[in-house]
């Protein structure tokens, strides 16, 4: 099984425009004088945040994936279909 990074890289590869990672935010000074429940507090709800932001990254790579890769799937059987297409005709126009 794939992970979010590989499947990232093959539609990256595959020219499709990837959301970017999300990033982390900067610390201020004034964030750093805060008492220390309230940094204890805030760094709960930045983590909460942040594992929502990735979870919503991964689910958005993984939905471009699964269309790519039926994407993929679906222009074989096309072509499948008309290489065959053509075959035939070919073998029609030759008896």
């Amino acid at each position: 099984m794939l992970t979010t990074d590989q499947k990232e890289a093959i539609l990256l590869r595959a020219g499709v425009s990837v959301p970017p990672f999300p990033r982390t935010g900067t610390i201020t000074a004034e964030r750093v004088h805060e008492a220390e429940q309230e940094v204890l507090r805030t760094s709960k709800e930045v983590a909460s945040t942040r594992a929502s932001q990735i979870e919503q990254w991964a689910q958005q790579v993984e939905d471009l994936y699964v269309a790519y890769v039926a994407h993929r799937a679906a222009k074989s059987l096309h072509d499948d279909q008309a290489a065959r297409t053509s075959s035939a005709g070919e073998n029609w126009t030759r008896r």
